[in-house]
C-alpha cells in the first residue's frame, strides 16, 4: 500500500517546490511572467505510477530561475543573446524545444517551437501561426496580454494592433505579403486555416 501512496506524496511534494514558484512581478512596463506551469509526465515503474514534471519542462525552468527572468521581455533578450536563426533546408521538421536548446541554432519553425514551450511555463496560452505563400512560409508564436495581442518573430518581441488572433492573421498575412495564415498545433504539426487573402 505505501508504493501506491509514495507517487501521491511526491507529486505533491514537487508540486509544492516546483509549480508553485510565483514570479509575478516585472520589470516597469514589462509582460509578467505569472504562475508557472510545468507538465507532468505519467509512467509506470516496478507497478509504481510515476509522475513528475517534464524533463523539457525542467530545462526550460532551469534556463528561467538562472537568468532570473521577470518578464517576457527579459526571456526575448536572453533568447537574441542565445540562440542563433539558421535557415533550414526545404523540407525541414520542426525540432522539439529540447533539441533547439541543445544546439542553439534553428529557424523560425523552431524558434516558435521553443517560444510556445516557454510562454505555457510562464503561463501565458501561445498560439503558433504559419504564414505562407507559393515560395515562402515563416513561423511565429503569438500570445494575449491586458487585451493586447504580442508576438515572437524568432527572438524578437512584437506588439499589434490587433485585439484577436484572427486579426493577428490579417495584421501579419498582408504585411509580409503571404496568402495565407495557419494555426499550428505543435503536438501534432496539424493546421487550420486562419486567413486567406483574396
Amino acid at each position: 500500500m505505501l508504493k501506491k501512496l509514495l507517487p501521491l506524496t511526491t507529486l505533491l511534494l514537487l508540486n509544492a517546490l516546483c509549480l508553485c514558484p510565483q514570479l509575478s512581478f516585472a520589470n516597469e512596463g514589462g509582460i509578467p511572467i505569472g504562475h508557472l506551469r510545468l507538465s507532468q509526465e505519467r509512467f509506470e515503474k516496478n507497478g509504481v505510477l510515476i509522475s513528475r514534471p517534464a524533463a523539457i519542462d525542467e530545462k526550460i525552468l532551469a534556463i528561467i530561475r538562472q537568468n532570473q527572468f521577470q518578464s517576457v521581455e527579459d526571456y526575448a533578450a536572453w533568447l537574441q543573446k542565445n540562440m542563433v536563426y539558421k535557415s533550414a533546408a526545404e523540407q525541414d521538421q520542426w525540432s522539439e524545444p529540447g533539441e533547439f536548446l541543445n544546439t542553439r541554432q534553428g529557424d523560425c519553425k523552431d524558434f516558435a517551437s521553443l517560444n510556445s514551450r516557454v510562454l505555457h511555463i510562464l503561463g501565458y496560452q501561445p498560439r503558433v501561426l504559419a504564414l505562407t505563400s507559393s515560395n515562402a512560409g515563416h513561423a511565429v508564436c503569438a500570445f494575449e496580454y491586458a487585451g493586447k495581442i504580442y508576438w515572437l518573430d524568432n527572438a524578437q518581441l512584437k506588439t499589434s494592433n490587433a485585439t484577436n488572433f484572427l486579426e493577428l492573421a490579417r495584421e501579419l498575412t498582408g504585411r509580409f505579403h503571404y496568402t495565407r495564415s495557419f494555426e499550428v498545433d505543435l503536438p501534432t504539426k496539424r493546421t487550420s486555416l486562419i486567413y486567406e487573402r483574396s
